[in-house]
């Protein structure tokens, strides 16, 4: 097994202990890229976000009413 050079990303604290890691050529490992290619356009912060959220509690007591569990 070869050994590689140890090597943090450039935007977060991943490293290369992580032996599985891949970095693309600024530094960026695939964890960051897959963030933010994948959940950051979703998360809204925003007065949307906490609709969303609040659709989503409101369906959840919704369809747990009546019941032992939710």
């Amino acid at each position: 097994m070869t050994q590689r050079a140890y090597q943090i990303c450039t935007n977060c604290v991943m490293d290369t202990t992580d032996s599985r890691i891949v970095f693309d050529a600024d530094g960026v490992c695939d964890h960051c890229r897959g963030f933010f290619a994948t959940i950051l356009p979703h998360w809204h912060t925003d007065d949307r976000g906490r609709r969303e959220l609040d659709q989503i509690i409101d369906r959840i007591k919704l369809e747990g009413r009546g019941k032992d569990f939710d």
